[in-house]
């Protein structure tokens, strides 16, 4: 006896939550190889990025709510004219989820306002450097991947993909392209060892963390020379100038790799506290720390923040 379409679809969601139990979601980043990255890529990725940012702007002019869906954007220029154009490169998905991912943005600040929260408006963008890709759109074999409207490129990291892959997002960053994978991995069961006992955490600003064991932790990564150095260049140059764009780009690599280094001090101090059965510590707001004055520039340079997320 044939199942009839609904019975289908319930019999497969139903599959579906079942794998799920066993399965854990977990973020993967891959390394797009710019070496795999052809002129004729390098120009739809360019161009895709450019069409996300018209298509947002649209949105965001025309009213969230009341926009209706159109392959014709409308781009301010220089001189403050409105110009038609249309979205050739931008794949259709992606315009589906910029529109979905603003008005769950409006729903949002909507339910801050109602809590009496102050709330601004959502504002237009100059750039945008992430593209989202639902489940099914993009995929990933061996150490390649395919991506609409750009086709198959080399990736770095393809090896810690799970069993299965959810949605991904397409960024750019100062150091090149990324993809960041929700992949489904086997959940792991955990070891049946005895675990070490719990632990204390005290956060402060001439130590960041005191541990209750007598430990003591701090990571101080500062921003160089060269890095201010750059950002006075930027302000002596002419704004959105060829030269003030390469600038800007050094930059970016600069506070890229400064956030970087603090992830990687937090990773290595939370593994060592994995090891403990329970953690506990205060809810200290880190973000009013940077407020103070004698303390934001020490916490702003410390990794506390990171710890505490972890």
């Amino acid at each position: 006896m044939s199942l009839s379409t609904k019975e289908k679809r319930k019999a497969s969601r139903d599959a579906t939550q079942e794998r799920r139990k066993t399965q854990t979601l977990k973020v993967r980043e891959l390394k797009i190889v710019s070496s795999s990255i052809s002129t004729t890529q390098q120009d739809r990725l360019d161009k895709m990025f450019l069409e996300a940012k018209w298509l947002r702007n649209t949105i965001i002019a025309t009213g969230i709510t009341q926009y209706k869906a159109s392959n014709t954007v409308q781009v301010k220029l220089p001189d403050g004219t409105i110009e038609n154009r249309e979205l050739t490169t931008l794949p259709a998905h992606v315009k589906q989820t910029t529109l979905a991912t603003l008005k769950e943005n409006l729903k949002t600040l909507s339910t801050l306002k109602k809590k009496g929260k102050r709330v601004g408006r959502i504002g237009y963008s100059s750039r945008v450097n992430t593209l989202e890709f639902p489940t099914g759109d993009v995929k990933v074999v061996g150490n390649k991947a395919q991506i609409p409207k750009l086709g198959w490129v080399r990736v770095r990291g393809a090896k810690q993909l799970g069993v299965e892959i959810a949605n991904a997002r397409l960024v750019r960053r100062a150091s090149g392209y990324y993809l960041l994978v929700t992949s489904l991995t086997k959940t792991e069961e955990e070891s049946i060892g005895p675990k070490l006992e719990p632990l204390g955490l005290d956060f402060g600003i001439k130590t960041h963390i005191t541990v209750s064991d007598g430990r003591a932790w701090s990571s101080v990564v500062k921003e160089p020379e060269s890095l201010k150095r750059l950002q006075r260049k930027l302000n002596r140059q002419t704004k959105h100038s060829n030269n003030y764009k390469k600038t800007l780009d050094k930059i970016n690599r600069a506070y890229e790799r400064l956030s970087n280094k603090k992830s990687e001090a937090a990773n290595q101090f939370v593994a060592t506290l994995k090891q403990h059965e329970l953690i506990v510590f205060q809810d200290e707001n880190l973000a009013g720390w940077k407020q103070t004055r004698g303390f934001g520039r020490t916490v702003h340079h410390s990794a506390m923040g990171r710890v505490k997320a972890k």
